[in-house]
């Protein structure tokens, strides 16, 4: 049987091994990983293992292994990068610089916006009618005054960085770009350690590989490819 052994950080030597334990934490093969592999190209165990393993180190930037922690630290730095982005976007509108945004500042922003041309329904570019653009600029004023937390007609920094902080905490981050759930890797600690290595990472994917290769043949087929896609990625693995 061939296996993927792991022996630098970023090589791969294929040689003939018997099959790694199943012990540890995850005694069958994990749905998310099943509907993973199964959504890109199928092919042989060495192929898919050789492309999850890609996904491994660019996930975790070159480390031999990721914990909670990782995702706790990509989380919070992608919530610090949307607050910076929100915060830079309103204080660029602050046009006299005097540190808060106030209706004078919306309108000289805004200008040229509410009065860019119109695409008719044939098409056709025509300029804005007065009635247009004040209901453009009005509109666009409206929702940059949501942040007045106190109704004062001024932004001020700190009403902008409690909105920034109030959106940055409601929004859903996937560090990973969803190729590796953070609250699944504990079923992929094989060893108890608390994280989860390259390897054992592989060694999850040749579980998931094996359940979709129903006959045998180390090879996926379109029908086992399609069944694959079913899999719901956090129910209980259908029975066979």
């Amino acid at each position: 049987m061939l296996r993927v052994l792991l022996l630098t950080a970023s090589v791969l030597t294929i040689q003939n091994a018997p099959s790694p334990s199943t012990g540890g934490n995850s005694p069958s093969a994990e749905p998310w990983l099943i509907r993973m592999i199964a959504s890109q190209r199928g092919g042989n165990l060495v192929e898919v293992k050789q492309r999850m393993a890609s996904i491994f180190t660019g996930v975790s930037g070159g480390q031999d292994s990721i914990d909670r922690q990782f995702f706790e630290r990509r989380d919070a730095l992608a919530r610090a990068e949307m607050r910076a982005q929100f915060v830079s976007g309103l204080l660029r509108k602050d046009v006299d610089g005097d540190g808060q945004i106030t209706k004078s500042d919306l309108d000289i922003f805004y200008a040229a916006s509410a009065n860019s041309p119109l695409r008719s329904n044939t098409g056709i570019s025509i300029s804005p009618t007065k009635e247009q653009a004040a209901e453009i600029l009005e509109k666009a004023e409206a929702a940059d005054f949501a942040y007045d937390g106190d109704g004062n007609g001024k932004i001020t920094l700190t009403e902008i960085l409690a909105a920034a902080a109030s959106k940055s905490g409601t929004s859903s981050f996937s560090p990973s770009g969803g190729l590796i759930p953070a609250d699944r890797l504990e079923t992929l600690d094989a060893d108890g350690d608390k994280s989860v290595s390259k390897a054992e990472f592989l060694m999850a994917v040749e579980k998931a590989y094996r359940w979709i290769d129903r006959n045998g043949d180390g090879v996926l087929s379109p029908e086992e490819i399609r069944d694959a896609t079913l899999v719901d990625p956090r129910g209980p693995l259908p029975t066979r």
